[in-house]
């Protein structure tokens, strides 16, 4: 758990305290602050405590399923900002697996995705515009007002074998990636890749907390986090 920190691009300041565990899930809990915490990077008044939690130095692997069951905190309104994740990073390579990513309404951009979610492979997400991407609507029917991602449970799954990687939801497959396609496949995921679960609170996408439009608490319920190995 990480503790008395923050990121360099959200609103929100980190605290284990936002962690909590009890009745058999991990909540990463959301909170405005009574006064901003000051830090001295990035946006430096953080009106919202939030959690993050990683297996850096405890657990990574290479190949094999990565799986989250949980529930989404960013309804279609009054979540503005809210950007919960679920990804994995190289422990000797800069390459990113978003399996999840969800942003919270109404947004700042004309559509609002508050119930889908995004995946993403990346190359190296120190490049700014240089960075290879592979990106894709996850929950592809959101627009068509069908159950939003954040209505209940859900889970987000990730395959990756030598030839291929593949995501899914609620055990169906959207979307499978040829590695032989993605051109720095081989050195980006070169690597075994560590867990992140987090949440963020603002982007200068989709918008930064705003109290006409973001609660002063909102939950990341996660009841569980599984990972299997590859058969050799």
């Amino acid at each position: 758990m990480r503790d008395k920190t923050h990121l360099s691009f959200d609103a929100a300041y980190l605290t284990k305290d936002a962690i909590d565990v009890s009745d058999g899930t991990m909540t990463i809990e959301g909170r405005r602050r009574s006064s901003a915490a000051t830090v001295s990077t990035g946006i430096r008044e953080r009106w919202y405590d939030t959690g993050y939690i990683d297996t850096i130095g405890k657990f990574s692997q290479k190949y094999g399923r990565w799986e989250m069951r949980a529930k989404l905190p960013t309804a279609h309104t009054m979540t503005r900002g809210v950007w919960p994740a679920f990804w994995l990073r190289g422990d000797r390579t800069n390459g990113e697996i978003d399996i999840m990513e969800a942003y919270g309404g109404e947004s700042i951009q004309r559509w609002n995705p508050a119930g889908s979610y995004t995946t993403t492979l990346w190359e190296d997400t120190n490049l700014g515009k240089q960075r290879g991407e592979w990106y894709s609507w996850a929950h592809t029917n959101w627009a068509s007002k069908s159950p939003g991602v954040y209505s209940d449970f859900h889970t987000y799954g990730f395959n990756w074998t030598p030839d291929c990687m593949q995501f899914t939801y609620d055990g169906q497959v959207l979307s499978t990636i040829p590695v032989e396609e993605v051109p720095w496949a081989e050195s980006a995921f070169d690597s075994p890749f560590n867990i992140r679960l987090n949440m963020q609170v603002g982007s200068s996408y989709w918008g930064m907390p705003d109290q006409q439009y973001t609660k002063d608490a909102f939950d990341y319920v996660v009841d569980s986090v599984k990972v299997y190995r590859m058969n050799p």
